[in-house]
């Protein structure tokens, strides 16, 4: 009784938003939702950030990742990361960008365009001016298989890969009303998110702690620009002489 109590209330809260702000209750829960992503990955962020400016808590667990990786090191799963590490690479991510964005602009989706590139520019200028700002050396150049440069925090790859799948996903949600391929995309997102963070790591250019920044990053900045665009598309359709 109490759960079925809080429910009704929370529901009889988010119709009383919507009232007040002239937006359905979707949106509602939806900028409910980007908030909360919002400041627990900023939360998040902040943790390691103070962990690597002090070199302690979560750093403290790095160097018994990166061993853990390095002890089950085999050919055919270095092959397989090589691959999946790509994913979130600026030669992948550009192109994906680009094409999303022609065919949306085509569709005259052009909120969803500026979106998208809204998710991924901005994730990408993020992650840059961090890097320069913390200037933390990467794992020891003995322990890389791939080739890497500048600094290790956060993670490029990590906060591409949430900015540019989830943007996708995002937008297949938008434009499709199936449910099944809405969780087929946003599952596609979060795995493939996962396993380019993971190589990250196993290949041994950036620290765990890099890869777990570069999603909060990554997934801070796509909230925030989904919420924008949601809540612009929401003040849109509710102009008056809009049905």
């Amino acid at each position: 009784r109490a759960l079925h109590g809080g429910y009704g209330s929370l529901r009889r809260l988010i119709e009383r938003i919507a009232e007040r702000t002239n937006l359905t209750q979707a949106i509602v829960v939806l900028l409910a939702g980007a908030a909360l992503v919002v400041a627990a990955a900023s939360v998040g962020f902040t943790v390691l950030l103070d962990d690597v400016m002090e070199g302690n808590g979560i750093t403290g667990a790095d160097a018994a990742v990166q061993r853990f990786m390095l002890e089950r090191r085999a050919a055919p799963l270095t092959d397989l990361f090589r691959a999946i590490t790509w994913l979130g690479s600026a030669a992948v991510v550009a192109p994906l960008v680009g094409i999303a964005v022609v065919v949306l602009v085509r569709r005259r989706e052009h909120l969803l365009a500026f979106g998208v590139i809204v998710a991924t520019v901005g994730t990408a200028v993020l992650v840059q001016v961090t890097k320069a700002l913390v200037d933390r050396p990467r794992p020891p150049v003995v322990s890389r298989l791939v080739a890497a440069t500048g600094g290790a925090f956060p993670s490029g790859h990590s906060a591409q890969a949430v900015a540019c799948y989830g943007a996708l996903a995002w937008v297949l949600t938008r434009l499709t009303a199936t449910r099944a391929l809405h969780v087929v995309a946003w599952s596609s997102a979060l795995a493939i998110t996962f396993f380019v963070g993971l190589s990250r790591v196993y290949l041994g250019v950036h620290w765990v702690s890099d890869v777990s920044s570069g999603w909060f990053v990554g997934a801070a900045w796509l909230a925030v620009t989904i919420a924008v665009c949601e809540l612009t598309h929401g003040r849109r359709a509710h102009r008056p002489g809009r049905s």
